[in-house]
């Protein structure tokens, strides 16, 4: 900028011109330049606040003045006044030369803010060394009052944005990040002086603007109730609480909506994905029952999140009908229905009722399983017992499995009196007749059981050694352990395998008492087992078995047989079962 005054007076010099400008300065003996246009101008006065005048000579028209010493920072002004031979003086040209050396300290970046949707709340700070989806973030910070602040990225030398701070220091300024990647910003402060500041504190983080693929549900985990394991949403399940699994962005996040039917979607805080790729996520409080539906969506650190996957739904049924008998039906002669507390001649009368639909019905004479069948879409269910009634009282009850794994409670007793029409009095089966015995000991230590029912209720007396093994000869024989073991000793082994099917109810605690430590398995274990063949049944208490028992995932040779293992940690106890027998729970 160039300063100029006309002069005073004909006589006196016309001009004067200054070239510089009213400023401030980081030089504090900066070099002074001027221009007069008088050719009788001989010299320039320079004073300091009006202060001193030093005499400049001028030559050529020009003049050049530098002080001879540093000034001292602070507010200075110069008066230019160009002056003749005979002393004629312009007016004096007034320039503010104010000395700033200081450089501003460093300025602090406060925040850097994510308004963009997915990543960060509008307005909250991106993280150090964190992750932001916006490609154009607010920097906020402090410098030096009305300075002007650079923003660098790295050691880039092009400043990406600047701004000019408030009288408070304070400033803020939009950014604009052209590529995702790495960031490392600072902020430079230059004060009116031209003097910088050292950067400030880098502030590093990630910027991430794509948007992930879709994240997908995979199967739940049920933990609860009779079927356990993982399964795919087509089952219904009796866990309130599932364990969904699935697959994302390996060590990213998902977040998952679950809704009742008709219900409102509720969204969960994120979930992590492992570095396989893989998620799993629990209900935070127990579903009613009910239809329910789930989906998921990727969401990466930087919080771009991708579609919501398509909906999966779940059926959860934690309750099931209780089933009950409608009537047996006696067809032998005219068909007619046996109520509780009749007489038949009928041996296997027909059972029928009601029950949830396609549940597993399980029909039961005198506490031991003798038939199951599925009830069908309407909950209707039919069931023929598989052996004869005992003479005499027999009591009948039914429960129920559903799908999802629900167990009812026994029905009310059924109770029948089976009476069958006998040819003559000859014929019939006298239990403790001399010729009809329904067990006999071959060997020492060996017990062949013919009739349960009749060994059970006579009064055969038995061998005085110890029954290690316990065989079943006949068929269709009903069997409890509790009541066997009560009347035998030292049992070690029970063979169901007889002429046909059979059934074995096995009280597990009465069982404890039984068997021998190392029998059968190289194991310190008290050890017993029950071998059978395809057709038998053995029959476990659900309740008793949820005590310490635990079914092992592989079987063990023995003696060139297949044998499930079931031990009982706590009491120290180990059950061989042939794999060919089924294993119920009741």
């Amino acid at each position: 900028m160039l300063f100029s005054n006309p002069s005073a007076s004909n006589n006196s010099p016309l001009s004067l011109m200054v070239r510089a400008k009213s400023d401030w300065y980081n030089d504090a003996q900066k070099r002074w330049e001027g221009s007069v246009y008088s050719p009788d101008t001989v010299a320039v006065l320079i004073s300091i606040n009006g202060n001193n005048p030093l005499s400049v000579p001028v030559s050529g028209g020009r003049f050049t003045w530098t002080p001879s010493l540093p000034l001292p920072d602070g507010e200075y002004v110069l008066g230019f006044t160009s002056v003749d031979a005979t002393n004629n003086l312009s007016k004096t040209v007034l320039v503010n030369y104010n000395i700033d050396t200081v450089a501003p300290d460093k300025p602090v970046i406060t925040a850097i803010e994510d308004y963009v949707d997915g990543g960060k709340k509008d307005g909250d700070s991106i993280k150090k060394n964190g992750y932001t989806n916006d490609a154009n973030p607010v920097i906020r910070g402090e410098a030096e009052a009305n300075s002007l602040v650079y923003i660098y990225n790295k050691s880039s030398k092009t400043p990406l944005a600047s701004v000019k701070t408030n009288a408070q220091g304070q400033w803020d300024i939009e950014v604009n990040l052209p590529n995702d990647g790495a960031y490392e910003l600072s902020a430079v402060a230059e004060d009116q002086a031209n003097n910088r500041s050292q950067p400030s504190l880098k502030w590093k983080f990630q910027l991430d603007t794509e948007t992930p693929d879709g994240a997908i549900i995979i199967d739940y985990q049920d933990d609860v109730g009779l079927y356990r394991g993982q399964f795919n949403f087509s089952r219904v399940t009796d866990d309130a609480r599932p364990e969904l699994h699935g697959s994302g962005e390996p060590d990213e996040y998902v977040r998952i909506q679950y809704a009742s039917k008709n219900g409102n979607w509720i969204t969960t805080a994120t979930i992590a994905v492992d570095s396989d790729g893989n998620w799993h996520w629990t209900p935070p409080n127990n579903l009613s029952d009910g239809e329910w539906s789930f989906r998921v969506r990727n969401i990466d650190h930087a919080g771009n999140a991708s579609n919501w996957s398509n909906s999966t739904t779940l059926l959860i049924d934690t309750m099931t009908t209780q089933p009950i008998i409608l009537q047996a039906l006696d067809d032998v002669g005219p068909i007619r229905n046996v109520s509780p507390g009749q007489i038949t001649e009928d041996a296997r009368l027909d059972f029928s009722g009601k029950a949830e639909a396609y549940s597993l019905v399980k029909l039961y004479q005198d506490g031991m399983a003798v038939g199951s069948t599925q009830a069908n879409i309407e909950g209707d269910w039919k069931i023929t017992p598989l052996q004869d009634m005992r003479v005499g009282i027999n009591n009948f009850g039914v429960k129920s499995i559903d799908l999802a794994g629900n167990e009812s409670s026994y029905t009310a007793n059924y109770q029948v009196r089976f009476n069958p029409i006998l040819p003559d009095e000859s014929n019939m089966y006298i239990v403790d007749s001399s010729t009809d015995i329904p067990f006999y000991t071959p060997v020492s230590g060996e017990i062949h059981i013919i009739d349960i029912a009749s060994w059970l209720s006579g009064t055969h007396p038995l061998h005085a050694e110890r029954a290690a093994n316990f065989i079943f000869s006949g068929e269709n024989q009903l069997i409890d352990f509790a009541a066997v073991s009560s009347r035998v000793d030292g049992i070690q082994k029970i063979d169901i395998t007889g002429n046909g099917n059979n059934q074995l109810h096995l009280d597990l605690k009465a069982l404890l008492a039984e068997g021998e430590v190392g029998l059968f398995i190289n194991e310190e274990s008290k050890q017993l087992m029950i071998d059978g063949n395809s057709g038998d049944q053995l029959t476990l208490d659900s309740a008793d078995f949820d005590d310490g028992w635990l079914i092992s995932q592989s079987n063990v040779l023995v003696g060139g047989g297949n044998w499930m293992v079931l031990t009982n940690n706590q009491e120290n106890y180990t059950l061989l079962v042939n794999q060919e027998i089924e294993v119920n729970y009741n």
